[in-house]
């Protein structure tokens, strides 16, 4: 079964440029919040990796925001095209509508094949690094975070944390620190 375009009632042309630029701001947001996602998530892990930091931290829903890489290029596109021609992004505009499809094409590729593969084959490299997972240094209720310690010795409660997730213990009045980047 076919899908009628000439059935579905069209928008008016007055809703479209707000539209368009609403979806230009979301298609922005989305490329912004994947970046950053990226950058601050998963480019840390492969750098402790590469140190042999005595912790790493793994957020695993971050592997899925690469995706967002690609799909936000396409709210981008829709955005514009509705936003210049009043006209809604569909297959009868060809070059537009076949490069927002190949981008969106991609985009699922990358959330449900390459996604799943980072996290597994980073999971793995963990286990192979003699690495092993350490609950007590998880803060309560972050279930997607996972610290993964070198040593034993590293797994432990901690009282406090610093910066970027460093674990803190209070011991004879004192505070120490771990630092999880490996420097």
């Amino acid at each position: 079964m076919r899908f009628n375009e000439d059935a579905v009632t069209p928008i008016s042309e007055r809703w479209l440029r707000p539209i368009g630029f609403a979806l230009i701001l979301v298609g922005l947001a989305i490329i912004v919040g994947s970046l950053l996602i990226c950058i601050e998530m998963l480019f840390p892990i492969y750098l402790r990796l590469w140190r042999q930091a005595p912790i790493v931290e793994t957020v695993y829903p971050a592997f899925f925001m690469i995706a967002g890489l690609l799909l936000g290029p396409v709210t981008l596109l829709g955005g514009f095209h509705g936003l210049l021609f009043r006209k809604p992004l569909t297959s009868r505009s060809p070059v537009w509508f076949k490069i927002a499809l190949w981008l969106f094409k991609v985009g699922a590729v990358l959330m449900i094949v390459v996604g799943p593969a980072l996290a597994i084959g980073t999971t793995a490299a963990l286990a192979a690094m003699d690495y092993q997972t350490c609950s007590q240094l998880r803060r309560s209720g972050s279930g997607w975070q996972v610290f993964w310690v070198k040593n034993d010795g590293f797994c432990f409660r901690p009282d406090s944390y610093i910066e970027d997730n460093w674990p803190c213990k209070d011991m004879n009045g004192k505070t120490y620190c771990l630092r999880a980047d490996g420097l």
